[in-house]
């Protein structure tokens, strides 16, 4: 999951300043002002965004963990089981 997290930054990344670039090139006469209150709310929006790209890969990591945890416990149950069968 953590390299398709980063390929996904990335392409939204690159999509990012593709965005920038026909923004800025294509709007024209916008003001300074109006220009750089758009940025800053796309750049709040990116962060909130990353944030719970965050979230989600300590989620990852932690169901990882409980899942080989429960993985084991499995396995030696089994083997519990069987080995009770074969003593009878």
């Amino acid at each position: 999951l953590h390299e398709n997290l980063l390929c996904t930054a990335d392409f939204c990344f690159t999509n990012l300043l593709s965005g920038m670039y026909l923004y800025f090139y294509s709007e024209g006469h916008i003001g300074l002002e109006r220009k750089v209150t758009k940025l800053e709310a796309l750049v709040k929006m990116l962060q909130e965004d990353l944030k719970k790209i965050k979230r989600l890969w300590e989620d990852n990591q932690r169901l990882q963990e409980e899942s080989q945890t429960s993985a084991a416990k499995l396995k030696k149950f089994t083997e519990w089981v069987f080995n009770t069968i074969d003593m009878n």
